[in-house]
């Protein structure tokens, strides 16, 4: 994997959903929030082959735990399959 792309995701993953965030929802009434996702995110199907940065698994965790900590659930949408944004990939 490219080191630099690695560098833009993690920095990325780190900055994106913080607990304020989710406090600001949480006072506006919002209950569950959507995540949507890609299956690369996930180690068990992830190929490196595939073009996608690794990694972004213990951010989901992490999310999920901060809704759990708030009474929030979560909407994960996979929203992403091998080959589904490829011309004939079917």
């Amino acid at each position: 994997e490219d080191p630099r792309a690695q560098k833009v995701m993690r920095q990325h993953w780190d900055t994106f959903l913080q607990p304020e965030h989710l406090d600001r929802l949480a006072r506006f009434g919002v209950t569950h929030v959507r995540i949507p996702v890609g299956y690369w995110l996930f180690s068990s199907v992830y190929k490196v082959s595939d073009g996608f940065v690794a990694g972004g698994e213990a951010y989901l965790a992490r999310a999920l735990h901060w809704l759990q900590l708030r009474g929030m659930s979560a909407v994960i949408d996979l929203h992403a399959m091998p080959g589904g944004q490829t011309v004939n990939a079917f």
